[in-house]
């Protein structure tokens, strides 16, 4: 049974305070917004809900990102629904649900002792992301900042930290990565 449902941070943040459900759904892209920051303010504030991320985003860019903020689970959109409710059954029952691909991958690196590093976004911080992904977006630094609520000061260090993780030493060509990431994390699993 749905019990709320809110399409920015805040409106989620309240819903969920007010309603205490066992499980959030949460689908990555919210608006404009990526929800990296919600699942870590969710997990923070209510430790014990279980948060299962259902997006179109793609695992391999944002699954490992998710799992560290502090979700149990993480499905595509793509996916059957039958893997959908088997996810959210999982979750309830306190394991982790994601794909045999990044499931495999856990493993590999759990064995190898290897850091875990999906994509080269695995080197950014959460608020990183949520620049990074914006400026794929086409918002500029100021626009940046004020949805963020920080200085243009502020998020220019983050862009310049962006950069150097990245290995891009041209701003354009970070607007350029930006842009093709964000259209790429869009796209649906072959």
């Amino acid at each position: 049974m749905v019990t709320g449902e809110g399409s920015d941070n805040e409106t989620v943040l309240r819903e969920i305070s007010a309603r205490k459900p066992h499980i959030a759904i949460v689908d990555l892209s919210l608006g404009r917004d990526l929800a990296l920051r919600l699942i870590e303010e969710l997990h923070i504030r209510l430790p014990e809900l279980k948060i299962l991320v259902f997006t179109m985003m793609d695992e391999r860019l944002y699954a490992e990102l998710c799992l560290k903020a502090g979700a149990h689970g993480y499905i595509m959109k793509s996916e059957p629904t039958k893997h959908l409710i088997q996810a959210i059954r999982k979750v309830l029952d306190g394991n982790i649900a994601v794909s045999e691909a990044i499931s495999n991958k856990l493993l590999q690196t759990m064995v190898s002792n290897q850091p875990l590093n999906f994509e080269p976004l695995a080197a950014l911080s959460s608020r990183e992301i949520e620049v990074f992904h914006l400026l794929g977006q086409g918002t500029t630094p100021q626009e940046v900042a004020g949805k963020m609520h920080r200085s243009v000061k502020t998020i220019h260090t983050h862009i310049e930290r962006i950069k150097k993780k990245l290995n891009c030493s041209d701003y354009r060509k970070l607007l350029v990565m930006a842009s093709r990431m964000s259209a790429d994390a869009f796209k649906q699993k072959e």
